[in-house]
């Protein structure tokens, strides 16, 4: 009997103590909440007539959304993968870029050096390799030999890049979004979120929720909004509510062939666009790259 209480005191104590070490690590590497260099970082220079600094007045806009797992692909973790198999991860990444061609591109659990994915930037490989001269990378999680968040690539000239990392939720990791504006159409400025909400609870998700709607709202700009929700379109979700907030358009809510996420059998990756775009094209790409699957859409502002 004294042994059996030992040995459950024992369990406690070390399952007590993993929690206290998680929640203290998820407070020290929270990201800060400030903006990105005011500048993007160009990956190399280009010829001067191939710079493409905005896009003509009803020009199609491609875009593509995907949470990249911290180069895994569908491995359990990218801890136990060497940097030549996760280089080789972010290839087939590529692959599927190149193959579709999106304008612009939000990644989320996307890593900059990190110990436990090779120790090099994830966003700066994919864009180099993919052909995008322009990228925003955002650490929400920033700190203990980790740096992760959200990116945006573009093949269109970025401006005015921000990070924003949402409140610490311990024991969880932090989440956040960059955002850039673009030229659109008759030199108008549209703003481009890449984002990735929490995972565990829906109360910190709609605070996140909130929190983007007090910053997005102040801005005149259109809107478009893509990224890991990590919530399906119901009745007081979280993406519900950023929706209705920021009076942003869904592709076809009760859709039934819009898994992204495949061993939950659940939609949780979304774009999101304002009223004055309209979706042209919206599908789910197939390509097993990550757990996630990509949504690539192609949009327009309306005529």
């Amino acid at each position: 009997m004294l042994k059996s209480k030992t040995l459950f005191l024992t369990i406690l104590f070390t399952i007590t103590l993993i929690i206290c070490t998680v929640f203290i690590l998820t407070l020290c590497v929270t990201g800060k909440r400030e903006s990105v260099p005011s500048i993007p970082e160009y990956l190399f220079a280009l010829p001067e007539e191939k710079h493409v600094t905005s896009l003509n007045k009803n020009s199609v806009l491609k875009l593509l959304t995907l949470n990249i797992a911290h180069g895994r692909k569908h491995g359990a973790s990218q801890i136990f993968q060497s940097k030549e198999k996760i280089q080789s991860n972010l290839d087939d990444i590529v692959s599927l870029l190149q193959r579709v061609d999106p304008d612009i591109v939000a990644l989320q659990e996307a890593d900059g050096p990190s110990i436990w994915s090779g120790d090099f930037s994830h966003v700066a490989y994919i864009a180099e390799k993919a052909g995008y001269y322009y990228f925003v990378r955002g650490a929400h999680v920033e700190g203990a030999m980790l740096s992760y968040g959200t990116a945006l690539l573009s093949k269109h000239h970025l401006t005015r890049p921000v990070s924003v990392t949402f409140k610490p939720s311990p024991p969880t990791f932090s989440k956040g979004f960059v955002s850039a504006d673009i030229n659109t159409g008759n030199e108008s400025k549209t703003k481009i979120v890449s984002v990735h909400l929490d995972f565990s609870r829906k109360t910190v998700r709609e605070q996140q929720v909130k929190d983007m709607v007090d910053m997005l709202s102040v801005s005149k700009k259109s809107l478009i909004v893509m990224g890991d929700f990590n919530c399906e379109f119901k009745d007081g979700s979280a993406i519900q509510i950023l929706a209705e907030k920021l009076n942003l358009s869904i592709y076809q809510i009760s859709a039934e062939n819009m898994t992204t996420f495949p061993k939950l059998k659940k939609r949780l990756d979304y774009i999101l666009i304002s009223q004055d775009f309209e979706f042209i094209t919206y599908k789910v790409a197939k390509d097993i790259v990550s757990d996630h699957l990509g949504v690539v859409s192609e949009i327009r502002e309306k005529m």
